[in-house]
This record gives C-alpha cells, structure tokens and sequence, in this order.
C-alpha cells in the first residue's frame, strides 16, 4: 500500500494524474486508496459525484478506525481507574463527531451518541458521583427520545454509506434508539444504583 501511494504522488508531481489514478483504482483492495482516488478525482478531473462515492466509503473508515482508537483507550483508562482520562476520550470522539454534523439535523450519529452518554453517566457511577451520572442519563434520554421521533425521511446519512455503527446500538433504521439505551442500563447494576 505504502509503495502504491508513493507511486502515485510522484505521478501526480509529475503531472502524470491520469496514470496515478489508475495505478490508485488498480490496487484499491478493500479500499485502502478511496481517500486519495476521491482526492484526485475532485482535485484534478472535478468530477464530483464519483468523488463523493470514494470519499465517502474513506470517511466512513476513517470514522470507525476513530471510534476503535478513542473507545480503545478509554476501555483502557477506565480499567486502570483514571475515569477522568476514560470521559476525556469519549467527549472527545462526542465533539469530533459533533463537528461533522449540523446541529438542526437528526443522524444516526444521535443514536451512537446515546451510547457514549450512557457510557458517560456509567463511568461517573464509578467516581461515585451519581448526580453527574444522571444528569448525562437524562441527555441520553432526551437524546435517544428526539432521534426516535424523527421520520425516517429525517434521519439524515451524513455520508453515503452508514456511519460507524456502535457494537450496542442496532444499524438498522427501524430499529429505535430508546429500547437499545434501555436495555444498555439495565444490566448494570452500579448505574441502576444511580437512579435510587
């Protein structure tokens, strides 16, 4: 892969676009040039629409590789009991991916976002500050509420394809936010504690 896109920034410095495009589409297995090839396109032959085809598939990779780092490390924090680092690293992917989202829109990144609040109120749980926790559990609620009542037609895909999808919330659209945030705090017994 490194030795491709190599190859194919030196023709690009040479002005040879059409040749690094091809190179690029040749050994795009599993999409590892989607980034670069809808770069190119946009860039050199605007063409838009085949652009945004390639850049959405990367932003959706680069989105759930973001995901697996940031929730990766704040698994790590919090089984070694820094919470603070552990809600860091989550409000963290929460503002990242808030920033690609307008704020009037409705999208399947609110559902993800019920998760992390949970997530969130769970970890305060640990620091023994169930006011903190509740309040994030009331976010998540009002969250999970707001997306669940939006039509269909309103849930807005922000890329092509569907976002990273969180491992406890369901992709499918019919599926709703609030029965798949329930089930997540039910089990747990030190944030069922929170709520006493």
């Amino acid at each position: 892969m490194i030795i491709r896109t190599k190859l194919a920034w030196a023709y690009l410095w040479m002005n040879e676009v059409q040749t690094a495009l091809t190179l690029l589409k040749k050994h795009n297995a599993s999409g590892v040039h989607n980034a670069m090839i809808g770069m190119v396109l946009a860039d050199f032959f605007h063409e838009t629409q085949e652009a945004k085809h390639y850049l959405a598939k990367a932003a959706d990779a680069a989105l759930e590789n973001l995901d697996s780092v940031m929730i990766g490390f704040a698994n790590v924090f919090f089984d070694q009991k820094e919470y603070d680092a552990a809600l860091d690293c989550i409000r963290w992917l929460q503002n990242m991916l808030r920033g690609i989202q307008p704020a009037e829109q409705i999208s399947y990144f609110d559902k993800y976002n019920c998760v992390l609040l949970e997530t969130m109120a769970e970890i305060y749980c640990f620091k023994h500050e169930p006011e903190n926790a509740r309040a994030y559990l009331r976010e998540a609620l009002e969250t999970a509420k707001r997306y669940d009542t939006a039509t269909p037609q309103g849930v807005q895909i922000l890329f092509r394809g569907l976002p990273m999808m969180p491992r406890n919330c369901m992709s499918n659209r019919s599926t709703l936010c609030l029965p798949a945030f329930r089930s997540l705090r039910l089990p747990c017994f030190r944030l069922r504690l929170c709520f006493i």
